[in-house]
Formats: C-alpha cells, structure tokens, sequence
C-alpha cells in the first residue's frame, strides 16, 4: 500500500482529526512526588509525536468558530490526544510484548495498539520523513485548544502530516472501541449446556 494512500500534507486552519504534530509540550500538574513541598508542581513534557483523536467536524467548528470570534458554544476546550512512539523504541522498551503481539500490533490486530507505518519525506510538512509509529490507547491527553494553536503559532509544535479517510476515522474508531470495552467480573468460560 502506498503512503500516499494513508496521508497528506498538513494544511493550512484548522487542525484535524488524525494530524500527526511534533513537539507539542502538556502542562503536567505532579502531585506528592516530593514530601517536603506541600504546592504541587508543573513539569512540561514534550511528546515528540502526538495524533489528534478529537472528531474532525468539531476541529473544523471550532475552527471557523474562532476566526469569527463568535459561536463559542461551537468552541472546543480541549482537543484529544494520543500519545505517539516510534516503533522501534516502543518495541525495544517493553519487555511485556513478545514477539506473537508484536506481529498483531504491526497489523493492528490487538485493540490497545495502533501501528502507524512511515510517512514518507514528500507527505511530511518537515520533508524529513516520519518513521513507524505506535499508539498505546491508554496514553492519551488533552489540551487546551488555544494552547494548541499558540504553541503552533510560535513554532514551538509542528503539524507533520494527516491521516486521510478512511484511514483518521478507523485509527479514531479504534481508539474510542478501546475506551469504551467494559470490563467483566470474571471472563465467560462456561461450557454451553445441552
């Protein structure tokens, strides 16, 4: 399958659903870390790729929402994220994923993971090329949407490329299957009766 086929260039407006950024910092607050300081802390962390998981028609309102500087029931408070790493180090650093689930994650067959093959220099915005990503569902953050568009803004977060349909809305209809499976008291295991 061609790359092209799975993104495109980031464009110009509003963000969407599926945009893959770099360099985007999450105002942590840390709590209890550290007995003697009775005020919790703020730590910065920079996720060196993150994927928009937010719905592209509330992106797109909330967009044209705040170029009108009105509307802003249509305005969103916080854009969804999912933490985003390269593939090669999310499976060296995990001592949990042997080799039968690496080979279902690369084929997006385990619904915690989602493999995100290369981008290729000519679809990323940075014409430096993105390498296989991996997406743990249980990673995920929000932002304040007008956070987002300032650290944009003053380039201190970069749009590299974006999913294209159908391809943002299966990664965003399997990450919100993730959150949404209940779990069980105990698993089903009874033989059927006769």
């Amino acid at each position: 399958m061609a790359a092209s086929e799975i993104y495109a260039l980031s464009e110009e407006g509003s963000l969407r659903q599926g945009e893959l950024l770099s360099g985007i910092v999450q105002f942590k607050r840390v709590v209890g870390d550290d007995e003697t300081v009775d005020e919790p802390r703020i730590v910065n962390v920079t996720h060196p790729y993150a994927v928009i998981v937010t719905q592209d028609c509330d992106l797109v309102w909330d967009f044209q929402a705040r170029q009108k500087q009105s509307g802003t029931h249509k305005q969103l408070l916080s854009i969804l994220f999912c933490e985003v790493t390269e593939a090669k180090s999310f499976r060296s650093g995990r001592s949990d994923i042997k080799s039968d689930i690496w080979r279902r994650i690369k084929t997006n067959k385990n619904e915690r993971y989602q493999f995100l093959e290369q981008v290729p220099q000519e679809l990323d915005s940075q014409r430096a090329g993105v390498p296989d990503l991996c997406i743990d569902f249980k990673r995920c953050f929000c932002l304040a949407t007008e956070d987002v568009y300032w650290q944009l803004e003053k380039s201190l977060a970069t749009r590299r490329c974006r999913m294209v349909s159908p391809y943002a809305e299966h990664l965003t209809s399997r990450f919100f299957y993730f959150q949404s499976r209940v779990a069980l008291p105990r698993e089903h295991g009874k033989e059927p009766s006769r």
